[in-house]
Order: structure tokens, then C-alpha cells, then sequence
């Protein structure tokens, strides 16, 4: 009996180690340690990604918009395309008469596009440049009634509306604005946000100046008051400046014409004239040559026509 048992024990011994050595069937099946569900690419993990897309979106728009920054359209791009095509179909053909001279493609393409984004960018600031004077202009007659600075601001949101549409962009500064108002946000810190967005050297400016006179109890009315007469007597003055040089850049855009001009009306008068120009290496590096003093000449006359206060 006493052998017996000590057999059956050690049966049931050997027969555990058996079952510990093969596992259960729930660990067998089981993927290895330390291998990730995704990590073959499973659509989990796209959606992962997908739903860190939406909300960083989310997040660039709850902040605003940054004026800093091109925002394009296929329309702007596709216009970018076609002029590019254009350029590119008259350069081959007025100094190379060969198709060979589309390659300057990739050149005219990025130089109009950059070209086309500054303009973009300029337009967009000076646009919400003087929008933000009238802002201010808004503010200041309301604080010079009574009202609080949050009050001011929300009174500039239903003047302006009036005044400039629902779609302006200062509208929508404000309207956000008004929004975190409503959250005990800060002014001084939507204005510093909306100045490092915006690009603006006023904007960034009033944003200091308004921070300091909160802090140090200043005279609200007097300091919007100083400011936006300094804004609008800038602006005035660029006006003015920009006025008096309208002929200067009217002359700059012809010169920038002339030189195209004079070697068309040359092969159209005389076709064998600059063939020469046309055969061979040194015509060719000539005319490579004369391209490139063109291209550097039309960049700096648009940086003399470029006026800055």
C-alpha cells in the first residue's frame, strides 16, 4: 500500500511537471511577450493616428489663426502652376529656342510661389492692421463712456460688426476674444497671443503696452487713446508714401517688361539676327548669363519699390 501510494505520487508529480513543461492552451495561443497588436499595422493604430490629426487640428484652431503664414488654396496653386508654365514657355523661347529651356520650371515655379506668399502674407497683415485700428478706436470711446475693458471689447465686436462684416478678421479676433472673456481669461494674454500671431509690429506693441498700464493701474483711455493715434498717423504716412511712389513702381514694372520686349521686337524684325546666340556653347552660356543678371535685376528693383517705415 505504502509503495503504492509513494508510486501515485509520483505519477501525479510527473504528470504536473507535464503539465506545467506544456502550459496551458491559453498561453500557448497567445501571441509572444513583448510583441504589440500594432506593431503589424493593425487598424487600430491608424486610428490612433488619425485621431491625433483631428485633434492637433483642433487644437491649431482653437488658438487662431496665424497670420504669419500662407494659408493656400488649390485655386492659388493651380494659378501658380499656369503662370510658372507660361514664364517658363516664354524664357525657352526667347533665349534658348529650344524646349530644353522648360527646365527653368523648377526655378520659375518656387519664385513665384514664394513671390505670391510674401504678397499674401503682406496683404493679410495690413488688412488686420487696419482693422485693429478702428479696434481700438471702438475701445476707447467705450471706456471714455464708462464701460469696463471687457465691456469695451465686447461693444468693439457689435461695432465693428457693422462696420467692417461678420467675416472680417478682426470680428473673429474679437468674437474669440470675447468668448474667453466669458472663461476669466485675462486680456493682456488673448491680446500677447493674438500679437505674436498676428505679425504686426502695432499689434505687438499695443499688446506690451496694454500688459504694462494693467499691471501698474494706468489710464486705459488715455494709453488706447495715444496708441491708436500713433497706429493711424503710421499708416497715414505709408498711404501718403506709397501714393507718391505709385509712378516710381509703374516705371519699375516696365523696366521689368523692356528687356523681353526688346528681343522679341528684335527676332520679329530681324528672325537671323541673334541665331548665333541660339547654336553652340558660348551663345548659349551668354544668354544663360544675361537670364540670370535679368532675374537678379527684376529681384532688386522689387526691393527699392518695397517701402518700409
Amino acid at each position: 500500500m505504502g509503495k503504492g501510494r509513494r508510486a501515485a505520487g509520483s505519477g501525479e508529480a510527473f504528470g504536473g511537471g507535464n503539465r506545467v513543461a506544456g502550459g496551458s492552451p491559453a498561453a500557448r495561443g497567445s501571441p509572444a511577450a513583448g510583441a504589440s497588436p500594432a506593431a503589424g499595422g493593425s487598424p487600430r493604430a491608424g486610428l490612433a493616428g488619425r485621431r491625433q490629426k483631428v485633434s492637433r487640428r483642433k487644437k491649431q484652431q482653437a488658438a487662431g489663426r496665424d497670420y504669419r503664414r500662407y494659408h493656400r488654396s488649390l485655386a492659388d496653386m493651380l494659378l501658380c502652376t499656369v503662370q510658372a508654365l507660361g514664364l517658363s514657355l516664354l524664357i525657352s523661347w526667347l533665349f534658348y529656342r529650344s524646349l530644353w529651356g522648360m527646365v527653368a520650371f523648377a526655378g520659375v515655379w518656387p519664385f513665384l510661389y514664394w513671390g505670391r506668399r510674401r504678397a499674401k502674407i503682406k496683404m493679410q497683415q495690413q488688412r488686420l492692421r487696419e482693422q485693429f485700428k478702428e479696434c481700438i478706436r471702438v475701445v476707447t470711446a467705450s471706456l471714455y463712456s464708462g464701460y469696463s475693458v471687457e465691456n469695451a471689447f465686447l461693444e468693439a465686436e457689435k461695432e465693428l460688426g457693422h462696420l467692417l462684416g461678420e467675416k472680417a478678421e478682426m470680428c473673429r479676433e474679437l468674437r474669440g476674444i470675447n468668448q474667453q472673456i466669458r472663461l476669466n481669461i485675462p486680456v493682456e494674454g488673448l491680446l500677447a497671443d493674438l500679437a505674436e500671431r498676428s505679425g504686426v509690429e502695432e499689434i505687438v506693441r499695443f499688446g506690451q503696452v496694454f500688459g504694462f498700464a494693467k499691471r501698474n493701474g494706468s489710464d486705459f483711455a488715455r494709453v488706447l487713446r495715444e496708441t491708436s493715434r500713433r497706429i493711424g498717423d503710421k499708416i497715414e504716412l505709408e498711404r501718403e508714401l506709397k501714393t507718391m511712389a505709385a509712378a516710381r513702381r509703374l516705371e519699375q514694372r516696365i523696366m521689368n517688361v523692356i528687356p523681353m520686349g526688346i528681343l522679341f521686337f528684335v527676332d520679329l524684325t530681324s528672325p537671323g539676327f541673334l541665331q548665333v546666340m541660339y547654336e553652340g556653347v558660348p551663345g548659349r552660356v551668354i544668354m544663360s548669363l544675361c537670364l540670370l543678371i535679368y532675374g537678379g535685376a527684376y529681384l532688386l528693383s522689387g526691393r527699392i519699390a518695397d517701402i518700409r517705415i
